[in-house]
């Protein structure tokens, strides 16, 4: 044989060869590169984009441009979350109370260099939690949702001693429902108990590697140095180094990770301890772009999600169902600016400002009414003395009136001026100031008094339903509006709103029908008002508002009708209950129409209903009933309420006789105060803040009994000439 064909056979076995080794190589090769994603939530407690401006956590600040950025608003069961309600919050998707009882017992045994199987409560402790939160949670809803393991990495304890209080946070968000953690490394194997008790970095990421090569593994981190800086001497002072060392172990925990397929969700879940902040949220891993904002169907807010979005978020990366007791909606990318972190660090800077001037702005409102209320008692008191002495009083009582229904609409238009967040002095003078413009606008007006707050009304809702329309940007950190630090809302009509809408509406409708008559066409507009006025506070790409369209329905109903001068029976009653269901259904098919991340609460309760039945509906009930009552108790709340409805009552019905003759005199407007209180019964009873929007909306029909009882005296009591 030549050495040409020995050339040629042994090319042509090799080439065999390499065929029948290639599904070899092809398997090898498979098995080597995970076919699952890998899932790490590290957690960043009291952190705040303010924080990260200020140091420049050079890990976070280059996740921050790897993905998309978000405010995380750290609201959960609790007025002031702890980090146990954080924590449990993170693992049920829903907010959760804190649960103070967890004691994590450890067993001997380990796979991957973790602790397997650490118990941390049992079934009946976590069923008492879950049914104090109100919400349908279900704690270790995400462990309970996944068939791959869920593992707890980090330690927060701050003392040596055994006797130490439970600080391994990540435990109650890594737990199944069971309260079992399946595998763990929360003891001193990553925070050493020596002279200074701090996170050991090398022997974290030691534990995260062996938490990755278990595979398809979802990891809860959480150091523990920012909790021991927040609870030192001089938390300040501690911070800085705190946030260097947890950046650290970020840093190196990333690297692990490849964003092509894992996904890495940095977030904080609680507020610094001295005031309540948003906290900031990074996800870097698919679906999220770089240069991008985080938002979630929760808020519907370019740029904020909450806490309870986490664990849906971490399920939707992985293909799994969100499970019905699962309130929060995953994040998505959303457009951002130029200048995420400034813009993030306004968000919050707003926030804080925001929450800590609404007691100031109350006073003013207190006191404002208070002086109004005195004057306008004094001329009604002294009706029966001369003109002149009763003049110089009467003569401050119809732009008082025009002053105090212009407050409302004014802690809207003052978010216009950014010189207004200057301190909490200028946010009130730029308000005083607005409503100062507006009542020098209305004394132009060649109109009595009843048209001018006609004119105020008109205003305000005419501000309220353009804001709507546009986005509801003036609706967001504002006195009056929405809250990302309370979390109640984030887009859509507020109580507050529903109140100024509604109150303005019968007050427009009823001057409309008095100055113009019961004719065909003055009884059609008000009717389209009302409808126009239903529909943005009830489309769910407007105000949303399912509990506003329950009491408007009816309420107008009633409204117009008496204004028409028609009789109410139970019929029409019943026909305006029904009416009011269905528009609120047909709110709620429109909205579950839509894609599952522009959905509003409307369609997300009937998906909880459909999922688990009657109970979620009953449970969302119970929970505004729990709501309302404890506004009631409130006394800060009770005394804003009771001192225009003392007032209301006393021009209205005191003495009775007068009411009985303005009805006969005047049965319009008598007709639009019976509308008015019916809307304000209404949608006290249908939402959670019930006493604040009937508070919210005597601000408009108070002036006008005021300003129809001076108008109107009744002939028998009138002074003498």
């Amino acid at each position: 044989m030549t050495g040409q064909h020995r050339t040629v056979r042994f090319a042509m076995i090799a080439t065999c060869a390499m065929a029948g080794a290639l599904p070899l190589l092809v398997a090898t090769t498979a098995a080597a590169e995970p076919q699952c994603s890998q899932t790490v939530i590290f957690t960043t407690p009291g952190i705040t984009w303010r924080d990260v401006a200020r140091f420049h956590p050079a890990a976070l600040l280059s996740l921050a441009k790897q993905g998309a950025i978000g405010s995380m608003s750290v609201h959960t069961d609790e007025s002031r979350p702890s980090y146990s309600s954080a924590f449990m919050t993170l693992g049920a998707g829903a907010r959760m109370p804190g649960f103070e009882r967890a004691r994590a017992r450890i067993p001997s045994h380990s796979a991957a260099g973790l602790v397997r199987d650490v118990a941390v409560a049992n079934r009946t402790q976590l069923s008492d939690v879950s049914r104090r939160s109100g919400y349908g949670a279900r704690a270790g809803a995400l462990a309970g949702a996944l068939k791959t393991p869920v593992v707890a990495i980090g330690d927060a304890a701050i003392s040596a001693a055994p006797s130490a209080p439970f600080a391994q946070w990540p435990l109650l968000a890594a737990m199944e429902p069971s309260g079992h953690v399946a595998y763990a490394a929360t003891d001193a194997t990553v925070t050493p108990r020596g002279a200074e008790v701090r996170a050991d970095p090398t022997a974290l990421v030691h534990m995260v590697r062996g938490a990755l090569a278990l595979g398809c593994a979802t990891l809860v981190i959480d150091p523990g140095d920012l909790e021991r800086a927040a609870t030192a001497r001089l938390p300040l002072q501690a911070l800085p180094g705190a946030l260097a060392r947890t950046d650290h172990v970020l840093a190196r925990v990333s690297h692990l990770l490849d964003p092509r397929r894992d996904l890495l969700l940095v977030v904080t879940p609680t507020s610094p301890p001295e005031v309540t902040h948003l906290g900031i949220a990074i996800a870097v891993g698919p679906g999220f772009k770089p240069g991008t904002v985080l938002e979630s169907a929760s808020t519907r807010r370019p740029g904020i999600v909450t806490l309870p979005d986490v664990a849906p978020t971490v399920l939707t990366h992985l293909g799994v169902d969100r499970p019905a007791v699962m309130s929060g909606q995953p994040f998505f990318s959303a457009d951002g600016g130029s200048d995420r972190v400034a813009a993030a660090v306004t968000l919050d800077n707003d926030a804080v400002f925001i929450d800590g001037t609404k007691g100031a702005v109350a006073k003013v409102f207190l006191v404002f009414q208070v002086a109004f209320f005195a004057v306008a008692l004094t001329v009604l008191f002294l009706r029966n003395r001369p003109r002149e002495a009763v003049r110089p009083l009467a003569g401050l009582v119809a732009p008082a009136a025009v002053a105090l229904a212009s407050l409302p609409v004014a802690t809207y238009v003052v978010n216009l001026i950014p010189a207004a967040r200057g301190g909490r002095a200028d946010f009130i003078g730029f308000c005083l100031l607005v409503v100062a413009c507006v009542v020098a606008g209305t004394a132009l007006l060649p109109r009595p008094p009843l048209e001018k707050l006609g004119v105020v009304a008109a205003l305000s809702l005419a501000v309220m339903v353009g804001d709507l329309v546009s986005g509801g940007h003036l609706q967001l950190n504002s006195v009056l509006g929405d809250s990302p630090l309370i979390a109640g809302r984030f887009a859509g009509a507020g109580n507050n709103a529903f109140a100024i809408m509604a109150s303005t509406s019968v007050v427009i409708a009823t001057l409309v029908v008095w100055r113009g008559g019961r004719t065909r066409a003055v009884l059609a507009g008000v009717a389209v008002l009302f409808i126009a006025v239903v529909v943005v506070d009830g489309a769910p790409q407007l105000g949303s508002d399912v509990g506003g369209v329950l009491a408007l329905v009816p309420g107008f109903a009633l409204t117009w009708i008496l204004l028409a001068g028609k009789s109410v029976s139970w019929k029409i009653v019943a026909l305006g209950l029904v009416a009011a269901v269905a528009a609120s259904g047909l709110f709620i098919a429109i909205d579950v129409a839509r894609p599952p991340e522009q959905r509003t609460h409307l369609g997300r309760l009937f998906e909880d209903v459909r999922a688990r039945g009657g109970s979620a509906f009953v449970e969302t009930v119970q929970r505004k009933a729990a709501s309302n009552l404890d506004q009631v108790r409130s006394l800060q709340n009770l005394y804003k309420f009771l001192l225009p409805a003392i007032v209301t009552t006393i021009f209205l019905f005191w003495p009775g006789r007068w009411w009985r003759w303005f009805g006969s005199q005047q049965p319009l407007l008598r007709a639009g105060f019976v509308g008015g209180l019916a809307v304000a019964v209404l949608g006290s009873a249908l939402n959670d803040s019930g006493i604040t929007i009937f508070t919210t909306m005597l601000l408009f029909l108070t002036p006008m009994a005021i300003l129809c009882r001076l108008r109107f005296p009744e002939p028998s009591l009138q002074a003498r000439p």
